[in-house]
């Protein structure tokens, strides 16, 4: 319990430093430049806790991702993303069959192999949000929902390519991979500045999985895997963003 009391008191302490940070945007905002819809390109990464059944097969996952949202000049967002996830917690041990009474699992030349688990998936979805403007029309308090596909899987690392039962396409034979509908909410702040220059965003997300298990058949269980699952995650997401504005207030032009 106490690596997750740490965890959410370094969330909280980044979203105490973003909130400090909002009336110091305010003061240095000069009048507003641009109107109209903004095309933003993000560079996302996020870091999250599980939950449900994906915490019975995973711990803390890491999500780089890229994204690309459209602001009306009505501050609706409308946009897609996609994030990789990734870790090196994996609990289930799914190579149990293939170790003996010591834990080790043995290579083809009677060698002690070195294999690792390791978690990968990836998740990508639709976006629909809002803005509700602060010190500019484009930057706020950030409200969005997202639905899309979820997929997640255990990869099998043989780092020396040594154990014939796990070669190659073999390995899916023990990775578990799920897929199916996810869910998101996303709170926090986004900021673009006139002078394009210090544009990002940064809060909690939230995700809701309904998956069900994509094998026909793995080895160690020597059956389909098939079940269905709810795989949830939460936490922090940030990016930072590149943004195109679509149209210039006409006070700018110089004649």
């Amino acid at each position: 319990m106490g690596h997750y009391h740490r965890i959410n008191f370094i969330i909280m302490r980044i979203l105490c430093f973003v909130l400090f940070l909002i009336p110091l945007f305010s003061l240095a905002q000069k009048k507003d430049l641009y109107n109209g819809g903004v095309l933003a390109f993000s560079f996302q990464y996020g870091y999250q806790i599980p939950g449900g059944d994906l915490s019975k097969r995973f711990g803390n996952t890491n999500n780089p991702g890229i994204g690309v949202e459209y602001q009306t000049g009505s501050n609706w967002l409308i946009g897609a993303e996609f994030n990789y996830n990734f870790g090196v917690n994996v609990k289930e041990d799914v190579l149990n069959n293939l170790r003996y009474q010591t834990g080790a699992i043995y290579s083809r030349d009677n060698d002690i192999a070195s294999i690792d688990l390791r978690q990968r998936g990836f998740v990508t979805q639709m976006t629909l949000g809002y803005i509700f403007p602060t010190v500019n029309p484009r930057s706020g308090i950030k409200v969005r929902l997202g639905a899309g596909y979820m997929q997640h899987w255990i990869r099998v690392q043989d780092n020396n390519d040594s154990v014939n039962q796990v070669f190659g396409e073999y390995g899916k034979g023990y990775d578990r991979m799920s897929g199916g509908l996810v869910i998101s909410q996303f709170a926090g702040y986004q900021y673009i500045a006139n002078n394009k220059l210090v544009n990002f965003f940064v809060g909690l997300e939230a995700l809701q999985g309904f998956t069900k298990g994509r094998r026909d058949y793995q080895f160690d269980t020597m059956k389909p895997y098939l079940d269905s699952r709810i795989d949830l995650q939460w936490g922090i997401k940030a990016g930072w963003i590149l943004p195109f504005f679509t149209q210039v207030a006409p006070e700018t032009y110089l004649y």
